[in-house]
């Protein structure tokens, strides 16, 4: 670049030296005209002596104007050169700042290394990365940075620089003032001329302490997915993840082996489709109702079809995995098994219970009946002892024919022959009867019954199984809430449905042993220490009667402080109760 500028600059010149040559002959010669003429009027005839002068005359004004344009070409190209290198080391003054002002405000770490291995002129960020000021760095070798572990790795990299190899992207860990150890790559390019090294380097490093945090965040759950594909894929059940709109991203081996489906059948379709048509659609919007309410749905009562078309009854349950920030559900996890077997069992034992309840039923009737003849002198008088012998006979036949009731109810229940005869029901004189049934028992304790009761219009409902559910929430009450208490009754409307509901001051419900209030043959550990006499039947059959009835049934419970049950049956039953 400076050769070319030179040449331009020489022929430059060269043309303004040609430029004043011209305009100084042109300037000279009518001066030399002008010369020769005087002479000649001098001289009449001119002789030799005369043009020898004027010759001579002439050859120093061609001289003189040669000089005179060769000084100002000469003057003109130092100037030219004096502004030329004013310019240029303007511009490389300005380079200079630009490319320090680069250097230190880089967002990677600088700095220069001497040949003892002094870390010298470090940039902003190298000061940032270390955490020190320039003079303590100035301290450092490039081996007092690096942690131990490393410096024999290192020494290896110096020593190919050494030998004029690059040190290019090298993984190292180095330890900052406040001994935080960092992941840094390690680059060090040689100084001097090609070929010639002048010990110097320029020293870089790139700081991949973030990237090294979040890779190992990324392998750490990389291996916890791995644990759950191996805990899927080795699980008995059947396991299905599906996207918020119900699709299927996954299954597991054992879906496969349960249903017939592969999983290349699987993958994309919705997981409603794959179910089949055989489940009834009051269970299907229970899962909705579910799944709306980002709730986990548990259900035994789906009746799935296999790939062929054969049926079978499946337990599932539906887990919603939401986003811990938003709270959005981000995807669902689907269980499943195949319970038929298990639904066969249940069902030949409810025939085998019901069965036996039949039986049973007869000579237990008649064993109450004639103890009732026996207590009402049919028989003749009874001493006091044989008084006290009958009453107990004819309490526990009693209570032999209300279990054998109830396993028959059940066993209906269970077998799904349970008649639901729906009418027209007022439920004002139903409630009015429980309670009237119940006031002795109210009475012995001495209770406080409140009753919040309004006009209420007709619904359509089973009034038997309304007055079973009623009795069984209400004598709950009764039987839990210690002498003095109070109970709450509620019968309330809205447009679509009746709402029931029971407050107690009892004995309440153990938290750990809610979720198994409703399941069959249960009693809460505190409440049978209360009420020895009772079967663990009542509320799983109150809660198959509300379901049969198209209603639901809930419960809220504090321990030593009380429960408040609530039962909400719908105006007009789904066509599924009406069997």
């Amino acid at each position: 670049m400076r050769g070319v500028r030179r040449k331009v600059l020489i022929w430059l010149s060269f043309f303004t030296a040609i430029a004043v040559f011209v305009v100084a002959e042109s300037f000279f010669y009518p001066l030399l005209l002008t010369i020769e003429n005087l002479l000649a009027m001098l001289v009449e005839h001119p002789n030799s002596v005369s043009r020898e002068i004027v010759n001579t005359l002439d050859s120093y004004a061609f001289a003189g104007g040669l000089a005179i344009s060769g000084l100002l070409g000469l003057v003109i190209y130092l100037i030219l050169v004096t502004r030329a290198r004013a310019s240029l080391a303007h511009h490389m003054l300005t380079a200079q700042e630009w490319l320090e002002e680069l250097y230190d405000e880089a967002p990677v770490p600088y700095f220069l290394m001497e040949p003892r291995g002094a870390l010298l002129s470090p940039n902003k960020a190298a000061l940032r990365l270390f955490g020190c000021t320039a003079d303590v760095l100035a301290l450092l070798t490039l081996k007092d940075v690096v942690v131990a572990s490393d410096r024999e790795r290192l020494d290896y990299l110096l020593d190919r620089f050494r030998h004029s190899i690059v040190i290019n992207g090298e993984l190292l860990r180095i330890e900052s003032k406040n001994k935080t150890e960092r992941f840094i790559l390690l680059s060090v390019f040689p100084g001097g001329k090609a070929g010639q090294s002048s010990g110097k380097a320029l020293v870089n490093m790139v700081d991949i302490s973030e990237q090294k945090r979040l890779e190992n965040e990324l392998r750490a759950q990389f291996n916890e997915t791995q644990k759950f594909f191996h805990a899927a894929e080795s699980s008995a059940d059947g396991v299905v993840i599906t996207d918020v709109a119900g699709n299927t991203t996954y299954v597991n081996r054992a879906w496969t082996n349960l249903t017939g489906f592969s999983k290349e059948d699987a993958v994309g379709e919705n997981i409603r489709r794959l179910w089949g048509a055989s489940t009834d659609a009051a269970v299907l919007a229970k899962v909705d109702e579910a799944l709306d309410a980002k709730t986990t749905f548990t259900s035994e009562e789906l009746i799935h079809q296999r790939k062929d078309g054969r049926e079978y009854n499946a337990e599932i349950e539906i887990v919603p995995i939401a986003d811990q920030e938003s709270g959005d559900v981000q995807f669902y996890v689907y269980t499943e098994r195949d319970i038929s077997q298990r639904k066969a069992i249940d069902r030949a034992k409810s025939e085998f219970v019901s069965l036996a309840a039949h039986q049973l039923r007869t000579p237990m009737l008649s064993m109450q009946w004639y103890a009732e003849m026996m207590l009402s002198g049919d028989a003749g008088a009874l001493s006091a002892k044989q008084r006290e012998y009958v009453e107990r006979m004819h309490n526990g036949s009693r209570n032999l024919v209300e279990l054998v009731h109830l396993f028959l109810d059940v066993s209906k229940i269970e077998m799904g022959s349970l008649a639901v005869k729906l009418s027209p029901t007022v439920p004002n004189p139903i409630i009015e009867s429980v309670l009237e049934e119940l006031q002795p028992n109210i009475s012995k304790k001495n209770l406080h019954i409140e009753t919040k009761i309004g006009p209420l219009k007709e619904i359509t409902t089973d009034p038997r199984l309304l007055r079973v559910v009623m009795q069984n929430v209400v004598s709950n009450a009764v039987k839990y809430t210690p002498a003095e208490g109070t109970i709450m009754i509620a019968l309330e409307e809205d447009k679509d449905n009746l709402i029931f509901s029971v407050r107690d001051t009892g004995c309440g419900i153990p938290t750990e042993q809610q979720h198994l209030i409703f399941s069959k043959m249960f009693r809460a550990h505190n409440a049978a220490k209360i009420a020895t006499h009772g079967f663990g039947l009542g509320l799983y059959m109150t809660k198959s009667i509300v379901e049969s009835l198209g209603g639901s049934i809930w419960f809220t419970s504090v321990l030593d402080q009380g429960t408040t049950f609530n039962v909400m049956l719908p105006r007009t039953p789904l066509a599924k109760s009406q069997v």
